[in-house]
C-alpha cells in the first residue's frame, strides 16, 4: 500500500462525520423555506401576467379612442348620403386602417359600424373572412350600444376566424352634415371596432407553465376558459368544483381545496369586469419539490464531503507527496539520459534542501555528459535517413526522416532485420534478383561491415513496396570495452538527383537534336543559296573579266549590279553563318599580335568604292600600335563599322578612323561619322540581332541588323569591348577596345601568299608553264549550272584539258582512266558523297599526286573539317571567286 492510499484512509472518516451533521441541519431549513418560495413565485408571476394583460387592454382602448377622433373618420361619418360618403372618403378610410395595421400588426381587423349595427367599412388581413355585415343582433353590438361610457372591451369568439379575440369599441359622437351644413346638435354617428390578436395571452400562460409548477389560465365572467396552455380547454367552461373554488379565491391568500382525489392551491385575480386570471397548483408539486430539495441537500452534503476530502488530500499531496513524486520522476529522467531535468525548490524545509542537493548533482552530471534528448533532437532533425542496428542486423532505432520515407512507424521496424527494407546494394547489376538473393545469404555482420568501407548505392523498400534509390554509408558503434555494439547506417535519397539527371539527360539530348537540326538546316540553306549564287556571281565575273572597253556602258553597269547584289547576298549568308558559329562556339578565333596600320589601310581600301557611290570621304590616322586580336576577324569588324558609317552618313560627309591609347594596357579604335546620329532608346538595342534604326527602315539603306551583333560577338571572343557614343544630328562614334600586344618581327608575321593573277593579265612565267603541257582538270558536280560555269571559265584558259562528271561513280571511273592533275568535286553528290568518293580516289596509287579540291556550297566549319580530314587538299565554298580556282590550278601545275 503506497503513501497516498494510507493518507486517504486516515482523512476520510475524520471529515465525513461533521459534514453529515451539517448537511442534515441545512436540509431541514431548506425544506421549510421551499413551500413559501413556491407560493411567492406563484403570486409574483400572477402579478406580472396581470400587469402585462392590463397594459395590453388599456393600450387597445386608448388606440380605439385615438383612432375614433381622426378627422378623416369624423368627416366620413358626418355624411349621411352613403354613395357620397363612399365616393369621397371610403378609399382613404381603408388606407388609414391599413396604416394602423402596419403600425400595430396585432390589430388584424378594424371596422366602422353605423348606429343601427350595420357594418359600413371594414379592413382585415387576407386570412380573415367576413361572415356577416349586420352586427345588430350580436352580443358585442348589444353590449357596445348599451355602454354608457362610450368605450368598450371584451373577449369573444370571433366568428370570422373562429378564434378568441379582444374586441375594443368606441362610440363616435359628432355633428351631422346636412345640405345646409353641419347641424348644431351632436348625435351618435357610429362605432369604431378594433379586433386584436390574443396570442400574447396564450404565450403568457405557456411561459407560466415553467417546470409544470403552475397552471395559469384566463376566464371571463361566465367562467368560460379563454386562454389555457392546453388548446383543448380553450372556449370550454371550467368544471363546477373549480368554478366554485375560484369564486372564493383571491390573489393574496391561496385557497386549499380537494377535488378528484387531489389537493390544490387556487389563486384568482380580476383584471377587468370581464376577465380573470386564475392559477391552480397541485399539492403534490409541493411534495415533489420538497423531495427534490432533500435529494439536492443530500447530493450537496455528499459532494461537500468529497470535496473536503479531496482538498485535504490535494493539499497534503502538494505539500508532501508532489515534491517526492517530482524527485522520483527526475531520477527516472536522468536514468533515461535526460540531464536537463531540475526539481523546483519552493520551500526551505527538508524537502527543499533535498531538491537543491539533487539539482546540484544533476548540474555536475550535465557538465560531463550529453543528454539523450539532445542526441535525439539532432538525429530527428537530420534530412537523411538514419538506422541503428545490432551487430546481427536487427533494427534498434530509426529517426523521423526514415519513418517519413519508408512509411513505417518506429515500432513497426524495431526488431525487424535490416534486409526487410534494404534491396540490391549493386543496382548497376543487371541480374538484380540473383544479386539480392546472394546479398541476403551473406551473414548480417559481414553485410553491414561492407557498408562501413565505402558509399553504396542501394534501394530502400517502403511499406507500400516502392523502391527508393539511396546512397548508404555505415559506421561501427563501439562500447567502452571496444566491443562492437552495432551499426549506424545513414542514407541519402537519390530520387531527386535521379530525376534531375534524367531531366538533364533529356534536355541535353533535346538540345543536341535541336542543334543537329539547326546545323542540318543551315547546311542545306547554305548549299541551296550558294549553289545558284555560284552560277550568278561566277558567270558575272567571267562576263566582267571578258569585257573590253568597246562594250556598252549599260552592259557593264548591269554586270556590276549583278555582282554587287550577289556579293551583298553572300555577305548576308556569311554573317548569319558566323552568328551561328559564334553561338555554337565553333568559330575559330586565333589571338595573335596584330599591327593596326595594315588592317586599317586594307579596310579603308575595301570601303573606298562604297565611299565614292555615297559621296563620303574617309580620313585614316594610322599608327604603329599592336593589339591582341584575330587579324582577319578584326578586319571584318572594322569593315562593318566603316560600312555603317558610310551608309548612315550625310552627303559629302566625313568618316574618321583613328586609334586612341586609353591606358598602358588598352587601345581603342575609333570610327567616327558626321551622319544623322542615334537616339538613346535605339542605342540600348543597337547590338541586338536583327535590330535596325528607324531611319533605315523608312529609307532605301540596305541591311539586316546582323552586322553590329556579329561585331560585338567577335570583339567579345577577342577579349575586347565595343561601344557607341552618339548625338542626334551630329553623328556617331563607335569604338573597339583591345589589349595591347608586343610587336613581332616581319619574319614571324609573314605568311605564304598565293598568286592571284588576273585572267586577262597572266604573268610570262605562268604563260610559259601552261605552254609546256596541258593541265588535266576533272570536275565532278551534279548541278548543271555549276558544271557549265566551270567549263566556261576553263574555256577561257590556255593549256587546260577539262573533263566533267555528273556523279561520284562516273567521276571515279574517269579519274582512273585520265589520271587528272586536279580534281574539283562537290561534297553533296547523289548516292556516293564527296567525302566517301575521296577515299576511293586516294586508294589508287596512280592518283597520289593529284590535287583534290572540294568545291561545295556547305560553308559550315564541321563540314570543312570533315572534308579536310577525308583527304581533300583544299576546300573552296560556293560561290567561288574564279581567281581562287586559277590560283589553285597554278599551284597544281
Amino acid at each position: 500500500m503506497n503513501l497516498s492510499t494510507k493518507l486517504l484512509l486516515i482523512i476520510t472518516p475524520c471529515i465525513m462525520a461533521p459534514m453529515l451533521l451539517l448537511g442534515w441541519t441545512t436540509s431541514k431549513k431548506i425544506l421549510e423555506q421551499s413551500e413559501a418560495s413556491l407560493l411567492n413565485e406563484a403570486k409574483t408571476l400572477m402579478a406580472q401576467i396581470a400587469l402585462l394583460t392590463s397594459k395590453y387592454i388599456n393600450s387597445a382602448k386608448a388606440d380605439a379612442t385615438l383612432f375614433s377622433k381622426n378627422e378623416l373618420i369624423t368627416k366620413y361619418l358626418a355624411i349621411s348620403d352613403e354613395n357620397l360618403r363612399f365616393g369621397l372618403y371610403q378609399s382613404g378610410i381603408l388606407r388609414l386602417f391599413k396604416g394602423y395595421h402596419q403600425a400595430k400588426p396585432h390589430y388584424y381587423e378594424i371596422r366602422l359600424l353605423l348606429p343601427d349595427g350595420y357594418e359600413d367599412t371594414r379592413f382585415a388581413i387576407d386570412s380573415i373572412k367576413n361572415i356577416s355585415d349586420d352586427e345588430s343582433e350580436s352580443d358585442i353590438f348589444k353590449k357596445l350600444s348599451n355602454n354608457s361610457l362610450g368605450i368598450f372591451e371584451n373577449f369573444y369568439l370571433n366568428p370570422d376566424n373562429n378564434a378568441i379575440a379582444l374586441m375594443t369599441g368606441r362610440s363616435i359622437m359628432i355633428k351631422a352634415l346636412a345640405e345646409e351644413g353641419f347641424t348644431s346638435s351632436i348625435s351618435l354617428r357610429g362605432y369604431l371596432l378594433i379586433t386584436s390578436d390574443t396570442s400574447i395571452f396564450k404565450k403568457q400562460v405557456q411561459v407560466a407553465l415553467r417546470g409544470k409548477h403552475h397552471s395559469f389560465f384566463f376566464t371571463d365572467n361566465y367562467n368560460r376558459i379563454l386562454f389555457h396552455h392546453d388548446e383543448a380547454m380553450t372556449n370550454q367552461l371550467t368544471p363546477k368544483w373549480l368554478s366554485e373554488a375560484l369564486a372564493k379565491a383571491n390573489d393574496s391568500t391561496p385557497l386549499y381545496i380537494t377535488a378528484q382525489e387531489h389537493d390544490f392551491l387556487v389563486y384568482r385575480k380580476q383584471i377587468t369586469p370581464y376577465l380573470y386570471l386564475n392559477a391552480a397548483i397541485p399539492n403534490k408539486i409541493l411534495i415533489e419539490q420538497k423531495q427534490g430539495l432533500l435529494i439536492i441537500a443530500i447530493i450537496i452534503t455528499a459532494t461537500s464531503t468529497l470535496i473536503a476530502i479531496l482538498i485535504t488530500y490535494i493539499s497534503i499531496r502538494k505539500i508532501l507527496l508532489k515534491p517526492i513524486e517530482k524527485l522520483s520522476n527526475a531520477i527516472t529522467s536522468i536514468g533515461s539520459g535526460d540531464l536537463t531535468t531540475l526539481v523546483e525548490t519552493p520551500s526551505g524545509d527538508e524537502l527543499g534542501t533535498l531538491a537543491q542537493t539533487f539539482n546540484e548533482m544533476t548540474t555536475k552530471l550535465k557538465s560531463t555528459t550529453v543528454s539523450r534528448d539532445y542526441v535525439d533532437n539532432i538525429l530527428n532533425s537530420m534530412a537523411d535517413t538514419l538506422i541503428v542496428t545490432s551487430p546481427d542486423g536487427i533494427i534498434r532505432n530509426i529517426n523521423r526522416a526514415t519513418e517519413s520515407l519508408l512509411e513505417y512507424d518506429t515500432k513497426e521496424l524495431v526488431g525487424q532485420p535490416l534486409l526487410k527494407i534494404l534491396y540490391n546494394p549493386n543496382p548497376d547489376n543487371s541480374n538484380q534478383d540473383s544479386q539480392n538473393q546472394t546479398m541476403r545469404d551473406l551473414p548480417a555482420f559481414e553485410l553491414l561491415h561492407s557498408l562501413t568501407h565505402s558509399e553504396v548505392e542501394a534501394f530502400y523498400i517502403t511499406k507500400s513496396d516502392n523502391k527508393i534509390p539511396m546512397i548508404i554509408t555505415g559506421s561501427l558503434m563501439w562500447d567502452h570495452q571496444q566491443q562492437i555494439r552495432g551499426f549506424v547506417c545513414v542514407g541519402h535519397n537519390l530520387t531527386e538527383r535521379r530525376r534531375y539527371e534524367k531531366a538533364l539527360k533529356q534536355a541535353k539530348e533535346a538540345a543536341e537534336i535541336a542543334n543537329q537540326a539547326k546545323s542540318t538546316f543551315l547546311s542545306r540553306m547554305s548549299h541551296e543559296l550558294r549553289t545558284p549564287l555560284n552560277a550568278i556571281i561566277g558567270f558575272a565575273q567571267i562576263q566582267q573579266l571578258r569585257m573590253t572597253n568597246q562594250e556598252s556602258k549599260g552592259l557593264k553597269s548591269s554586270t556590276e549590279n549583278i555582282l554587287k547584289a550577289g556579293q551583298h547576298l553572300l555577305t548576308l549568308i556569311n554573317d548569319i553563318l558566323d552568328m551561328v558559329k559564334l553561338e555554337q562556339h565553333k568559330l575559330r578565333i586565333e589571338l595573335t599580335p596584330c599591327q593596326l596600320q595594315p588592317i586599317i589601310t586594307e579596310s579603308v581600301q575595301l570601303a573606298e568604292p562604297q565611299c565614292h557611290s555615297n559621296q563620303v570621304t574617309i580620313n585614316a590616322e594610322c599608327t604603329d600600335a599592336w593589339v591582341q586580336a584575330d587579324c582577319l576577324r578584326l578586319k571584318q569588324v572594322l569593315i562593318n563599322l566603316l560600312s555603317n558609317a558610310i551608309k548612315y552618313n550625310r552627303k559629302n560627309g566625313v568618316v574618321t578612323i583613328k586609334t586612341v591609347e586609353v591606358d598602358s594596357s588598352c587601345i581603342q579604335l575609333w570610327v567616327e561619322d558626321t551622319g544623322i546620329g542615334i537616339n538613346e532608346k535605339e542605342i540600348e538595342q543597337l547590338f541586338e540581332p536583327f535590330t535596325r534604326l528607324q531611319y533605315a527602315e523608312s529609307s532605301e539603306i540596305q541591311g539586316t541588323g546582323i552586322g553590329l551583333a556579329l561585331s560585338k560577338h567577335l570583339v567579345n571572343e577577342m577579349q575586347g569591348s565595343i561601344g557607341v557614343e552618339s548625338k542626334v544630328g551630329q553623328g556617331s562614334r563607335f569604338w573597339i577596345g583591345l589589349q595591347k600586344a608586343q610587336p613581332i618581327s616581319s619574319k614571324e608575321v609573314a605568311s605564304p601568299k598565293l598568286k592571284t593573277a588576273n585572267l586577262n593579265n597572266t604573268t610570262p612565267d605562268s604563260e610559259q608553264n601552261y605552254q609546256n603541257n596541258k593541265t588535266k582538270v576533272l570536275y565532278i558536280e551534279d548541278n548543271q549550272a555549276s558544271r557549265e560555269l566551270i567549263q566556261t571559265f576553263m574555256d577561257g584558259l590556255d593549256q587546260i584539258e577539262y573533263h566533267s562528271s555528273v556523279n561520284a561513280e562516273e567521276g571515279i571511273n574517269k579519274a582512273n582512266q585520265l589520271f587528272p592533275d586536279v580534281i574539283l568535286m562537290d561534297i553533296n553528290l547523289p548516292k556516293m558523297k564527296g567525302t566517301d568518293a575521296i577515299a576511293v580516289l586516294k586508294s589508287n596509287p596512280a592518283l597520289q599526286n593529284t590535287k583534290m579540291i572540294a568545291l561545295s556550297a556547305d560553308a559550315l566549319p564541321d563540314q570543312i573539317d570533315r572534308a579536310i580530314k577525308a583527304g581533300f587538299d583544299a576546300y573552296l565554298t560556293k560561290p567561288v571567286d574564279m581567281k581562287q580556282i586559277k590560283v589553285q590550278l597554278e599551284i597544281a601545275h
